[in-house]
C-alpha cells in the first residue's frame, strides 16, 4: 500500500494528552484536541520506547490504510462498530503508535458476562449482540480481513438499539483472510456465542445499565483479560495468557471504569479532523464510494479480497457525546455544534471548570482571560451534573460573523442554594437554551452569549 493511501499524524500535532491507561505495549492517552472524523474523540495508542523497532509498519499501515479507503458511509459504519486504528502516529520520522476512536459508554465486555459481573444482561441482548457481531465479521472478511479468535474482551455488549456490539482490538487484525481463517473466525464466534448465552440464562431482565456503570473493567496486570471459563466450552479456543508479539497485536483493550468517564468528559475547544480526504484515496474493498466523492478507479489493496456488495444505507449519529442530535442530524453544523456542548456539559460534570469556560468567545458575555469572570462562573456551576442534552436546532448563520443560534434542553442537578434565581432551594432544572454562537475556526463554535433562557423544576 502506498504511504499517500494512508493517514499519518505528526504527535506534535495531537495537542495535550493524558493518560488514562496503559497497554502490553504501551500508554492509551485521551487526546481531547483530536476527533475521528469529526465525530468520536479519540485515543492515542503510544507505543514503549524498546516496542517501537518491533512494530510490523505495513501490517498497521494496511489495516489504517483499510478504513481510509472505505468511503464514508463504509467508514462511518465501520467506526460505529469497532475501534478501528484511524491514523498513524509519527514523530520525528519514526512511528510512535496509531489514533482509534474511544469506545461507547455504558458497554460491557462479554468477558463480564461469562464471569457473571453483568448483572442484567440477558440471552436477547446476548443475542443481538452476537447477530451484530456476526455482520461485523461477514464485512470484514469480505474485504479480506483476518480477525484471529475473537476473545471475550474483545467484545462490548450495547443496551437495545444499533449498533448492539462494539469491538476492541483491531490493531491485531490483518488482511490476507483465506477460507480457513474465515472459518476459524466464525467457529471462534461461535464458541463465544455459547459462553455469553450459558452465561445470560439466568438473567431475565433486559439490559439496563444503572448511570454510571462501568463501561468496561481493565484486564488484570499481564493477562489479555480473559476470565476463566467454564469447563466443556464448545468451540472455545484456550485462553491466551500473553499478548502476541509487538507488531502483531498491541491489544490494548478495555480502560479502567474511571478513566473511561474521565476519557468521555476531555472536551474538545481545537480539534484535528482524522479522516479520509476526499478525491486523494482509491477506492476502499469496500464499496462503492459516496457520489459526491472523487475516487480514482485502481489502487486497492492487493490482499483486501474481493469487493462486497454496496452497503445499505445507514443512519446519521444521533449523539455526539452526552448531546443527542436526532433532531437536526439533516443539519452539516450539527456535528460541529455538537461537539461544541458536549465539551462543555462534560467539562461541568469533570468539574474541569478551564476547559467548560474555554468554549465561551472572548468577546461575549464571560470572558475565559477575565479571572473574576471565571470565579462567577466557577461558582455557578461549581455543584452542577448536566444530563439529558438535547440539540433541538442550529439557526441561520453564514460562518463568519454573523452569529448562529443554537437551541438546547438539558437538565442540571445540583445542590440546594445553588438553583436558579428565586429557586434557590430546588436540586433538579429542566433549562431550554437559546445561545448565540460564533463560528472561530473552521469546525470551532464558541458560545457569544445566551439569548433566550427558561427553566422549569424537575
Amino acid at each position: 500500500m502506498a504511504p499517500e493511501q494512508v493517514l499519518h499524524v505528526d504527535a506534535a500535532r495531537l495537542g495535550a494528552l493524558r493518560e488514562v491507561g496503559r497497554g502490553s505495549h504501551g500508554r492509551i492517552l485521551a487526546a481531547p484536541a483530536v476527533r475521528i472524523n469529526r465525530r468520536w474523540p479519540a485515543l492515542y495508542m503510544e507505543y514503549d520506547l524498546h516496542q517501537r523497532a518491533a512494530i510490523d509498519i505495513n501490517a498497521l499501515e494496511s489495516i489504517v490504510g483499510l478504513l481510509a479507503n472505505a468511503g464514508e458511509d463504509e467508514e462511518r459504519w465501520l467506526c460505529e462498530r469497532a475501534a478501528w486504528p484511524a491514523a498513524v502516529v509519527d514523530h520525528g520520522g519514526l512511528v510512535t503508535g496509531f489514533l482509534t476512536r474511544q469506545p461507547p459508554e455504558r458497554f460491557v465486555t462479554a468477558a463480564d458476562v461469562i464471569a457473571g459481573r453483568a448483572p442484567g444482561v440477558d440471552q436477547p441482548a446476548c443475542l443481538a449482540a452476537l447477530h451484530d457481531a456476526g455482520e461485523l465479521l461477514a464485512k470484514l472478511h469480505s474485504w479480506g480481513v483476518q480477525v484471529g479468535p475473537l476473545q471475550p474482551y474483545q467484545l462490548l455488549i450495547g443496551r437495545s438499539g444499533q449498533p448492539r456490539c462494539f469491538l476492541l482490538g483491531c490493531d491485531a487484525f490483518r488482511l490476507g483472510a483465506t477460507a480457513a481463517t474465515i472459518d476459524a473466525d466464525r467457529a471462534a464466534l461461535d464458541g463465544l456465542g455459547h459462553q455469553l448465552i450459558s452465561a445470560a440464562a439466568a438473567e431475565p431482565a433486559a439490559l439496563a445499565l444503572p448511570p454510571g456503570s462501568p463501561g468496561m473493567p481493565p484486564p488484570p496486570s499481564g493477562s489479555p483479560g480473559m476470565p476463566p471459563l467454564p469447563s466443556g466450552s464448545a468451540g472455545m479456543p484456550p485462553p491466551v495468557s500473553e499478548p502476541a508479539p509487538a507488531g502483531r497485536s498491541l491489544r490494548w483493550i478495555a480502560v479502567a471504569a474511571a478513566a473511561l468517564v474521565a476519557v468521555l468528559a476531555i472536551a474538545v475547544t481545537a480539534y484535528v479532523v482524522v479522516r479520509r480526504p476526499r478525491g486523494t484515496n482509491p477506492a476502499a474493498p469496500a464499496a462503492a464510494a459516496p457520489s459526491n466523492s472523487t475516487v480514482p478507479p485502481t489502487g486497492s489493496p492487493s490482499s483486501a479480497g474481493p469487493a462486497p456488495a454496496s452497503p445499505e444505507p445507514r443512519a446519521a449519529p444521533s449523539r455526539v457525546g452526552l448531546v443527542d442530535v436526532a433532531a437536526v442530524t439533516a443539519d452539516p453544523r450539527a456535528l460541529d455544534v455538537a461537539a461544541m456542548f458536549d465539551t462543555y456539559f462534560s467539562a461541568i460534570n469533570a468539574r474541569d471548570y478551564d476547559r467548560a469556560i474555554s468554549v465561551y468567545d472572548p468577546g461575549g458575555s464571560i470572558n475565559p482571560n477575565d479571572p473574576v469572570q471565571r470565579q462567577h462562573f466557577v461558582q455557578g456551576v461549581s455543584t452542577t451534573t448536566e444530563a439529558d442534552v438535547h440539540l433541538l436546532s442550529v439557526g441561520a448563520g453564514d460562518g463568519g460573523q454573523t452569529l448562529v443560534p443554537a437551541r438546547v434542553t438539558f437538565q442540571s442537578n445540583q445542590q440546594a442554594g445553588y438553583g436558579p434565581k428565586g429557586r434557590e432551594s430546588e436540586t433538579c432544572t429542566r433549562w431550554d437554551v437559546t445561545y448565540a454562537l460564533r463560528l472561530a475556526a473552521e469546525h470551532q463554535y464558541r458560545i457569544v452569549r445566551a439569548t433566550a433562557a427558561s427553566n422549569r423544576p424537575c
